[in-house]
């Protein structure tokens, strides 16, 4: 967090200092966890996009269709 949003914080939350700190702290312990779930998602998401692409789901498989548009793919 920069200065300018911690004194802002400060000044118009009233905010502690201390509070700011643990907050720090503990974004810190915890910033290392989040960039292995973050590898983790990533990874799983290719595999999502490649089982999309092998079985050709596109955009329209995830809305109604109704037959009665011109280009509606139920009619």
């Amino acid at each position: 967090m920069n200065k300018m949003t911690k004194e802002y914080l400060k000044n118009e939350f009233n905010i502690k200092e201390e509070a700011l700190l643990l907050h720090e702290e503990a974004l810190n312990q915890i910033t290392p966890l989040f960039k292995e779930y973050d590898e983790i998602r990533e990874y799983n998401q290719y595999k999502v996009l490649k089982a999309f692409q092998e079985e050709n789901i596109s955009d329209y498989h995830f809305t109604n269709s109704s037959g009665y548009g011109y280009g509606d793919i139920g009619r």
